[in-house]
C-alpha cells in the first residue's frame, strides 16, 4: 500500500485513511483528552502524510510513519499546552507527567521501528542478532549453537547494528 500512496493513488490513500483514522483518533484522544483536538489532529496527520508521500520509505512500515507523524503532533500540542499554562496554576500536564507520557510514546514508536528493521535483516543475521541481543548469548555461545566461527558471529552482529543505526539515525538518534 505504501508504494501506491507514494505514487499518488488516492483510492489506496482513502483505504489507508479508513483503516487507521479511528485508531489515530483513539490514540490521540488518550493523550490529548480532547475530542475536538483529536479530531483535528487526525485531519492534520493525514494531510501531512499525503503531502509528504514522496518521503515514504517503502521498505519501512507506513503505519509506523503514520504514528511517528501523530506522536510528533501530540508532542507539539502538549508542549504548547505546557508553555501556555500559568506557572501559578495547577498544571494537569506537569513536566514529570508530560515527559513520562512522551517517553512512553517515543519508546513504543522506537521499539516498533526496530522490530520492523530487524525483520528486514537477512535470515542468518536476524537469528544471530536476536540470540545476541534478546537472549543474551555470547558470541562464542552463538557460534557453537549455530556451528559458525566466532568471527562470523561478530561480523553479523556488527552489520546488524550498523544497519539499525543507519536506518534509525534520521528518525530517532
Amino acid at each position: 500500500m505504501a508504494s501506491l500512496i507514494k505514487a499518488g493513488d488516492k483510492h489506496a490513500f482513502r483505504e489507508f485513511y479508513n483503516l487507521y483514522a479511528t485508531k489515530i483518533f483513539s490514540f490521540s484522544r488518550s493523550y490529548l483528552k480532547s475530542k475536538s483536538e483529536a479530531e483535528e489532529l487526525v485531519q492534520v496527520v493525514f494531510v501531512k502524510l499525503w503531502e509528504g508521500r514522496n518521503e515514504i520509505k517503502e521498505y519501512l512500515s507506513i503505519r509506523s510513519y503514520l504514528y511517528k507523524i501523530t506522536v510528533n503532533h501530540i508532542y507539539n500540542i502538549l508542549k504548547r499546552r505546557h508553555f501556555q499554562v500559568d506557572q501559578t496554576d495547577a498544571d494537569p500536564f506537569s513536566e514529570k507527567h508530560d515527559n513520562t507520557t512522551l517517553d512512553q510514546i517515543y519508546y513504543s514508536n522506537l521499539k516498533e521501528s526496530i522490530d520492523n528493521l530487524i525483520e528486514q535483516l537477512p535470515e542468518q543475521r536476524k537469528i544471530i542478532f536476536k540470540l545476541s541481543r534478546f537472549e543474551g548469548l555470547s558470541h562464542e555461545q552463538i557460534a557453537t549453537k549455530l556451528q559458525l566461527s566466532v568471527r562470523t558471529v561478530e561480523s553479523q552482529v556488527y552489520k546488524a547494528i550498523k544497519f539499525l543505526k543507519e536506518n534509525l539515525k534520521n528518525d530517532f538518534l
